[in-house]
């Protein structure tokens, strides 16, 4: 296991792999804002949000159109909103803010992306939230209350403290649909100020994050990108009435399956409350809760409701 050095005073982990297609079909998913982040990132990602663009939103397209033809550097900068799913160990997640820098560049025969992100300040306080299932099943149930899902930890009061990351994506032959991603990750997590967080958590956490992005991207079954991003713009605006109707359906639906798992059934409780889940989500979490299971309808991953308001 590889890490980098302890220059940002955090824990660190490296990871490689490679996903098939071409960098620019990658360009055309993960930089078109009418499209979920969720739905590249499912199991490490519940919402993510362009607070500022420099230069505004038209720079995304113009940083797609750029990547087709590509022969000089194109920097993007702007700062993104983030929550995360939670941790499959303490059930923790973390709400916050990060300065984003996107290069995209000519390189030997092929082309690459180069992605920095620097968390701005810590996150909101660490809330409880849920595994349900399997980890791949992503399918994730989020509360209000802080603390950790261990026992004689639920009290505690955590925070991400700092994270910095890069992953390079490097087509290394244009006429190859094959792309390389490298990328390291440092992060400083945990209560009181101390950093609870290992080079191997970090570590697990890459290669769960490379798995789902490399199994939603070279799944058959994934629309093209201007099919998707014409699907999600009509629906961009949908009233938050329309979308807060289809997510009742999906928690009562999602309630009917953990009462039929006796273990599932056990651990949450109470927790599952569809009235009360349904009222303490913002716009953003409702859009993703059921963007997140249209993606599994479409890639044919046993989605919890068949109808959805895309």
């Amino acid at each position: 296991m590889y890490h980098g050095d302890d220059s940002f005073g955090a824990s660190s982990a490296f990871h490689h792999f490679q996903v098939k297609g071409h960098l620019n079909r990658i360009v055309d998913y993960i930089l078109d804002d009418n499209i979920p982040s969720i739905f590249f990132w499912p199991s490490s990602l519940r919402t993510a949000k362009w607070n500022r663009v420099e230069g505004g939103e038209e720079q995304l397209r113009r940083l797609r159109e750029a990547c087709v033809h590509l022969d000089a550097p194109f920097l993007l900068r702007g700062e993104e909103h983030l929550s995360i799913t939670p941790d499959q160990h303490t059930g923790a997640y973390y709400t916050y803010d990060v300065d984003k820098l996107i290069i995209l560049a000519p390189y030997e025969k092929g082309q690459l992306m180069i992605s920095v992100y620097r968390q701005q300040k810590p996150s909101m306080v660490g809330r409880k939230g849920w595994v349900l299932g399997q980890d791949d099943d992503w399918s994730y149930l989020y509360t209000q209350d802080r603390g950790l899902n261990i026992k004689g930890l639920s009290w505690v009061k955590t925070y991400m403290y700092d994270s910095f990351g890069v992953t390079v994506y490097w087509q290394k032959d244009r006429h190859i649909p094959e792309v390389d991603c490298s990328v390291v990750s440092w992060v400083n997590a945990g209560w009181s100020g101390i950093n609870m967080v290992k080079s191997h958590h970090i570590h697990s956490g890459l290669i769960r994050v490379a798995h789902a992005f490399r199994e939603v991207l070279e799944n058959p079954r994934l629309p093209d990108p201007a099919s998707l991003s014409a699907t999600f713009a009509r629906s961009r605006n949908l009233p938050t009435p329309t979308l807060r109707a289809f997510a009742r359906n999906y928690f009562n639906a999602l309630e009917q399956r953990v009462a039929a798992s006796k273990d599932l059934h056990k651990k949450l409780g109470e927790t599952l409350d569809p009235t009360t889940l349904v009222n303490q989500m913002n716009r953003d979490e409702l859009f993703s809760a059921l963007a997140l299971d249209y993606l599994k309808k479409i890639l044919g991953r046993d989605p919890v409701m068949h109808r959805h308001p895309f």
